[in-house]
């Protein structure tokens, strides 16, 4: 698994936009965003596949998205919100 490149990152830029709206969020490098002074959401790449790693819990870990299909990403995107 690696992290997103700049392409993978490209197929996401909703995702990407959607993050960069969210009060509090901030984006300390393509695609690597913190909530206050912690990580919050990051992207990687596994067999052709995009997955989102995001904290939705304070002190919690990292729950594992797939980001492969339109509702995929608005279900990604809804998590966010209600997290």
């Amino acid at each position: 698994m690696s992290r997103a490149g700049d392409a993978d990152l490209d197929a996401i830029e909703d995702v990407l936009a959607a993050l960069r709206a969210l009060p509090g969020v901030t984006e300390k490098k393509r695609g690597v965003f913190y909530r206050g002074r912690d990580a919050f959401v990051h992207f990687h790449v596994e067999s052709g596949a995009i997955l989102a790693d995001a904290k939705l819990e304070h002190g919690g870990g990292f729950d594992r998205f797939t980001l492969a299909t339109k509702a995929e990403r608005s279900a990604f995107i809804r998590a966010i919100k209600a997290g």
